[in-house]
């Protein structure tokens, strides 16, 4: 993938194009004949890329949604790595998003018996193997 681009249909009507490269080849696609899947990375980056130092938080709820988890690994790196990041609030009931995440700041938040939502600081002991989603489980008594 290397842009998004709006082309004119004429009458004052533009649609969403995206360019991708394979080694020395280059090809267009309108957006939405890409894959859920595909829009919802583009999305997710664009988020990264388009909002980093213009913005103060961003909440990203279910980031998992039809993107699968090995793709969403290198998004959540570059979300991490950026300088001037904003404060990020991921939210995720993916066991393998809850284990990649795991070592950052971690939070819980709910809800008992409809009452108001209380939050705690949640910490994973991984000394001993065990993986945070398995301790998220417990700690959820499931």
């Amino acid at each position: 993938f290397r842009e998004l681009s709006l082309k004119s249909l004429g009458d004052g009507r533009r649609l969403l194009h995206t360019r991708f490269e394979a080694g020395s080849e280059s090809y267009e696609l309108p957006f939405f004949d890409l894959s859920e899947g595909e829009r919802c990375l583009i999305a997710l980056y664009s988020i990264v890329f388009g909002v980093t130092g213009r913005s103060s938080l961003i909440v990203i709820d279910e980031p998992e949604n039809f993107v699968g988890v090995r793709a969403l690994g290198p998004w959540l790196n570059h979300l991490r790595e950026l300088d001037g990041t904003p404060q990020t609030m991921v939210i995720s009931h993916h066991l393998d998003v809850i284990d990649y995440l795991a070592a950052d700041a971690t939070f819980r938040f709910s809800r008992g018996d409809g009452g108001a939502c209380t939050v705690e600081r949640v910490s994973y002991d991984r000394s001993q193997g065990v993986p945070a989603s398995e301790q998220y489980r417990l700690l959820e008594g499931g």
